[in-house]
């Protein structure tokens, strides 16, 4: 029951907060109002989308990677050592626990300038292969111990 409730709650508090990012950002409400007016043009009468809309929706990505980026639920992820691993110099020994920062991570003005700030095209700029993208782990991953 908690999987469940924990995944219904970040879920809507990621749309609610896209909406409030939105109404706060007029400029990008009306790129997203183009970007869904041009796609529902482009289908006709029976207007179905198709997964292949949904992935061609650039700017709808950016909007909720942003809003997951400023507020993702998950503020720390623990995982397990599974072999013995050097990060910056320091030895981290197989089996120890280890508590990543997740919420320091996506309000890190290094990776994100000017954090706290609503802004989807910061995703335009970094594209999805570079480091501040792999740094967005909005719901944690991989097994949990």
């Amino acid at each position: 029951l908690f999987l469940v409730l924990a995944g219904y709650e970040t879920t809507a508090t990621v749309i609610t907060f896209a909406i409030k990012f939105l109404a706060e950002s007029p400029k990008a409400l009306e790129k997203l109002r183009e970007e869904h007016e041009a796609v529902s043009s482009s289908k006709g009468s029976d207007g179905q989308l198709t997964w292949e809309d949904c992935k061609s929706m650039i700017f709808t990505q950016w909007v909720f990677l942003e809003s997951l980026r400023i507020t993702a639920i998950p503020v720390l992820l623990f995982r397990k050592a599974v072999q013995d691993v050097e990060i910056n110099g320091y030895a981290i020994p197989k089996g120890w626990m280890m508590a990543v920062d997740l919420l320091g991570m996506r309000l890190d003005p290094d990776l994100y300038p000017d954090p706290m700030t609503f802004n989807p095209w910061r995703w335009n700029q970094q594209g999805n292969n570079s480091k501040n993208s792999s740094c967005l782990l909005p719901f944690g991953g991989g097994p949990r111990y």
